[in-house]
């Protein structure tokens, strides 16, 4: 019995301290709002540690802020303070992070000093890092990453270096579509008759150059050929292409290489399917397009924008390719007068240099995100100073500084691309979309060119308008999801992101009169109707009229760079006396003279497949 008894004292004794250190277990939970919507941490503490620290982000750019909410957590358990390093290129979703952790453990009895504690770090070696290959990629974006596996597939060895943590760069985060004639698909769907006459104008233009003559020729025969057969799907061709594009950039660009870029468009687009990619039916206009040629990208490898990073990245890394994040690359090696390598310094501080026994391909993007050399060439802006801009922190024009350093020219630096803007858009496509202002109306054709919509805004909105679209974009077009991964359904906020079921309830979130919200959508619907609007819209494929409705604020930022280094269509780089510089080529936003002065919607990503293509074949085979 007495033996009964002690071991009913030891079950109840291993029960109570059982009991007691679950009590002393403590969790709570706390939201912040990151870059696209809440970020909510949960920790746990158990007598004065941290045991556990889980997050959700679901609205979070998949790719980028997603990149935060998976390292962070472990990072703040692993060093037992919040005093963790940001995740690269993740900055906003990170502070949020961070900041919902450190009001979750205030939460569970921690004191501030404890959990802010400088997180004392492994010391790191700073011996010279030296590597050598053929070719050498600065930049793992779209254009970075169509070079390298090109110069892989000509046989050369490559190392892609990328300053930032992950990989991706601007186009990891490019809402837009990628623009290509592709007349076979485009026969699937209809054009109103009344867009015949658009092509027309372009037709009666003044040639401003020899290739501008012959690309009218060629558009005049096929419009013939069009019309002769009484054809109603959607016209287009390369030709067609390169004229807008050229007149577009106001005559600015260079004819040869916008003659290129055309041409090898689709060519980019077959690429890309297969390596992986996939494309949703619907050819769309999108934002600044001025015509129907975009082939918008499925969400199935995370963003829009993944699909013109991720499958290129995937077939180089699978063929053995290397990629080092985290090396800042900050001057390129000259030697006689050749380019033969770059050097820089890690993350980590070690210095490092990569010789190029080829080339060295430019991939580094633009220069948004670096206000100083915004102010110093802007000519086309009143000011840019504190705006905001769409690209991530990286685009801050490493590769036009290097490039600079060692001679070689530098075309279109003052053409600077505005675009009104939000973290929260669902759509870069305008079809199903209207521009409003703050009074519900609107004010704008929504598919008029970027820089007459930019400077529209600015001047009749205080620079922000609201972006409304109904049911048909919200399930038919994006499935629910938007452009970055978020659940429309869950992620407005009644800030700058409306959500209802009618127009009325839309107009209540936003503080606009419904009957004006209601008279403006019923005279556009009208001129869906009709063909013909009374401010000028010529894209008028759908109507507005199915809920549930979403409308978010947009406001203007700074969006692409069209300046940068002078290359040839082969990706050359160019000097001031106009001489090839030996090793040097460069491909996407860190080159001038495709876009002009105002880059069409969905020529980015264009240009930064063909030309990727391009440079990283010509370093290869040099």
């Amino acid at each position: 019995m007495k033996k009964m008894q002690s071991f009913v004292c030891l079950v109840l004794a291993l029960l109570m301290l059982y009991s007691l250190s679950f009590s002393l277990a403590e969790e709570a939970s706390a939201t912040v709002h990151g870059f696209g919507g809440d970020v909510t941490v949960t920790v746990q503490v158990e007598e004065g540690i941290i045991v556990s620290v889980t997050a959700e982000g679901p609205n979070e750019t998949q790719g980028v802020g997603s990149n935060a909410i998976d390292q962070l957590p472990q990072a703040i358990v692993d060093a037992q303070s919040v005093a963790v390093d940001a995740v690269g290129g993740a900055t906003v979703t990170s502070t949020a992070l961070l900041e919902a952790a450190k009001e979750a453990l205030l939460a569970t009895g921690l004191d501030e000093e404890s959990i802010t504690k400088a997180v004392e770090k492994e010391p790191v070696s700073t011996d010279l890092i030296e590597m050598t290959a053929d070719v050498v990629v600065v930049g793992a974006g779209g254009a970075g990453m169509s070079a390298a596996l090109e110069a892989q597939n000509h046989g050369a060895s490559v190392i892609v270096i990328e300053k930032m943590s992950a990989i991706g760069g601007n186009t990891l985060v490019a809402g837009s579509a990628m623009n290509a004639a592709q007349p076979a698909k485009q026969a699937t769907q209809t054009m109103p008759a009344d867009r015949i006459a658009t092509v027309e104008g372009f037709l009666a233009l003044e040639p401003q150059c020899e290739l501008m003559k012959v690309w009218q020729s060629e558009v005049r025969d096929e419009l013939e050929a069009y019309k002769n057969t009484g054809a109603t799907y959607l016209f287009d061709s390369a030709a067609f292409h390169k004229l807008q594009t050229y007149v577009g950039g106001d005559y600015v660009g260079d004819p040869e290489l916008i003659d290129t870029l055309c041409d090898k468009a689709i060519e980019g687009v077959y690429w890309l399917d297969e390596l992986g990619a996939t494309w949703k039916n619907e050819i769309v206009s999108v934002y600044g397009s001025t015509w129907t040629r975009g082939h918008n990208p499925t969400l199935d490898l995370g963003t829009a924008g993944a699909s013109f990073v991720y499958p290129q990245r995937n077939a180089y890394e699978a063929n053995g390719g290397a990629i080092y994040t985290g090396y800042r690359a900050n001057r390129l090696i000259v030697e006689d007068g050749e380019v033969v390598g770059v050097s820089g310094e890690t993350s980590d501080g070690a210095p490092f240099i990569i010789h190029a026994a080829k080339g060295v391909v430019l991939a580094t993007g633009g220069f948004s995100a670096n206000e100083e050399l915004r102010e110093e060439y802007n000519e086309q802006w009143p000011t840019l100073q504190g705006l905001k801009t769409t690209n991530p922190a990286s685009s801050t024009g490493d590769g036009i500084l290097m490039a600079r350093e060692i001679g070689a020219n530098l075309v279109g630096m003052g053409w600077i691309q505005l675009i009104p803007y939000t973290h929260n858009a669902a759509t870069a496509t305008i079809d199903g979309s209207v521009y409003l202002d703050k009074d519900g109306k609107r004010f704008i054709p929504e598919d008029e060119r970027r820089d007459v919509i930019a400077a529209a805004t600015i001047d009749h909105n205080d620079g922000w308008f609201y972006w409304l679209v109904d049911d048909k974009t919200i399930t038919d077009e994006l499935n629910g999801i938007t452009i970055y991964g978020q659940v429309i359904s869950e992620y407005a906020n009644g800030v700058d992101v409306f959500y209802g079921e009618t127009l009325a309830d839309i107009a209540a979130q936003a503080g606009l009169d419904p009957e004006a919200l209601q008279k403006t959508i019923d005279e556009y619907n009208e001129s869906v109707l009709s063909g013909v609007d009374p401010i000028g819209r010529k894209n008028l494929p759908q109507t507005i009229d199915r809920g549930p409705y979403l409308m978010y604020i947009d406001e203007i930022m700074v969006h692409h760079t069209m300046g940068g280094v002078q290359i040839d269509d082969n990706c050359h780089v160019y000097d001031v006396n106009g001489k090839v510089i030996p090793g040097l080529y460069a491909c996407g936003e860190v080159t001038g003279g495709i876009h002009g002065s105002n880059r069409l919607g969905g020529n980015a990503i264009t240009d930064a497949v063909v030309y990727g293509r391009i440079a990283g074949t010509s370093a290869a085979t040099r």
